[in-house]
């Protein structure tokens, strides 16, 4: 008999929902990087300022589009990415969406993102969100 830390309800790791998710991750963070390429970096990313989600929001109620639910779910996976944990470890300053330094990441904040990227490294995982409690 196998045993599995997975609960018995959890889907395989190379499901076709988790396939999916992934594929529609990926778009969206491409996205990103093209309607905002000084805030947004999928190789070389770095720390953005607190309520980024909320100046997104006010540009794309200015613009009248929609999709802000999409939106925030890409950026949110964007700040759980082990390669902006690792930023925000780093500390330095937090960039807008103009790509303009505007504040700088506090001790807490580089600590906390510290904690969080030795959980993933330990976990061998690319995404925060996918660290089980």
């Amino acid at each position: 008999m196998r045993y599995s830390a997975q609960p018995k309800d959890a889907q395989p790791a190379g499901s076709r929902q988790q396939r999916k998710n992934k594929k529609s991750r990926r778009r969206w963070l491409e996205r990103l990087t093209e309607l905002w390429p000084d805030a947004f970096s999928l190789s070389s990313p770095r720390p953005l300022t607190v309520g980024i989600i909320d100046e997104i929001s006010a540009e794309l109620n200015a613009a009248g589009a929609s999709g802000h639910g999409a939106v925030r779910y890409a950026v949110k996976s964007y700040l759980n990415n082990i390669r902006y944990i690792r930023a925000l470890a780093a500390g330095g300053p937090r960039f807008n969406l103009m790509g303009q330094p505007c504040e700088l990441v506090s001790e807490e904040e580089q600590q906390i993102a510290a904690h969080c990227l030795s959980d993933m490294m330990q976990a061998n995982i690319q995404f925060f969100d996918q660290v089980k409690p």
